[in-house]
């Protein structure tokens, strides 16, 4: 072989390899950080309403009786090193009488938030109910979730 066609195999070979690169770099990297969210829609997250009376971390318990009287949604990790749950508890505040309850409408997220949304059951005008201020309040539990958790009242 001549020196020149030598000369010119090289010179394509590395031209070849760096096009070769340059398309892997370019094919690899991604601009999308949360493929997991299309268009930064709200989609549904599973939850579990907590029956208060079967609790019986004294912490959680504690959290409780600190936040249910204050209107507002209130959210905390419970656990050792391994977090699983994120805890949120929603509060109306206070109410005349009792016969009221709270009803989750909504739970869903985006990539920036989680929103809760609720409707607060008032007494039937002509059902009889306890008299004496009450606080309701409702606790869901979700799989551990680090997102802003925003409140929707209806």
């Amino acid at each position: 072989m001549t020196r020149l066609f030598k000369t010119k195999i090289n010179t394509l070979a590395v031209i070849l390899f760096i096009t070769t690169s340059m398309l892997l770099l370019v094919a690899c990297s991604s601009n999308d950080t949360t493929p997991e969210f299309v268009n930064d829609e709200y989609t549904d997250i599973n939850y579990e309403i907590v029956d208060i009376e079967s609790i019986t971390s004294k912490a959680i318990l504690q959290w409780i009786d600190e936040n249910h009287r204050l209107p507002g949604i209130y959210a905390k990790d419970f656990g050792a090193q391994l977090v699983t749950s994120t805890y949120i508890l929603i509060a109306e505040g206070e109410k005349p009488t009792g016969g009221y309850s709270i009803i989750v409408d909504k739970l869903q997220g985006n990539s920036q938030e989680i929103r809760v949304v609720t409707l607060l059951e008032q007494p039937n005008k002509k059902e009889l109910v306890s008299q004496g201020f009450i606080y309701p309040h409702l606790l869901l539990k979700i799989k551990h979730d680090d997102r802003q958790i925003v409140l929707d009242n209806q």
